[in-house]
């Protein structure tokens, strides 16, 4: 008897396990599995290339900064942030300090606020009062 069937594979004529996601294979009398496309092996099983939790050819979980959710896009590890933050590099920041306020991940000046997510800058500080009427 063929000892490469995975009906009764090797010397003792076992069947071969089958693993979800995959086809199962006996060669040399040893029994395996190889992954469907868009899967890759992961200890004994076959899980997806776009899946978060096993990232392309990745067996660990994608990670994401504070105020950001992981994702994996096309087989890559990204993140996007939640709303009320944008990113900037490799994490995500308020989109109302004033350092990072709206998109911007720089300040545009040194004089600025941020109001309702827009850097505003500042040329000259003064105060305003209402001056005596003199009619």
């Amino acid at each position: 008897m063929n000892d490469d069937n995975v009906n009764h594979c090797g010397d003792l004529c076992t069947p071969c396990p089958g693993v979800a996601n995959a086809q199962t294979t006996c060669e040399s009398g040893q029994c395996g599995f190889s992954c469907n496309s868009t899967f890759h092996a992961c200890d004994d099983q076959c899980v997806s290339n776009y899946g978060v939790d096993h990232c392309g050819s990745s067996c660990t979980p994608c990670e994401a900064p504070e105020h950001a959710t992981a994702a994996c896009i096309n087989q890559a590890c990204t993140f996007f942030c939640v709303s009320g933050f944008h990113r900037c590099g490799d994490v995500c920041v308020s989109n109302y300090e004033t350092d990072t306020c709206g998109d911007s991940c720089t300040p545009l000046c040194s004089a600025r606020a941020c109001r309702d997510g827009l850097q505003w800058c500042f040329v000259h500080l003064f105060v305003l009062r209402e001056l005596p009427r003199m009619w």
